[in-house]
């Protein structure tokens, strides 16, 4: 064995530990659990120009559905 060739192959070597180690790293910041979709939010009133509100506000937000599109009986 030559040694450029050895070096070429440490390199080489170092390269796939580090992409191995960077790999790890990323699938270790993954989320474990997948978090629930919000739905409601609370919005509090700003302080600096409008005076708080009596009662706090709140948005539910429903999910969309889609109509039933060109070919239903009702667009017919």
């Amino acid at each position: 064995m030559t040694v450029s060739f050895v070096l070429r192959l440490r390199r080489a070597a170092l390269a796939a530990l580090l992409g191995l180690t960077s790999l790890a790293l990323a699938a270790c910041a993954l989320p474990v659990n997948r978090a629930p979709v919000q739905q409601t939010y609370r919005l509090a009133a700003t302080e600096i120009r409008t005076a708080p509100l009596p009662q706090a506000t709140v948005i539910q937000l429903l999910p969309v559905r889609a109509a039933a599109g060109f070919q239903s009986p009702a667009m017919m």
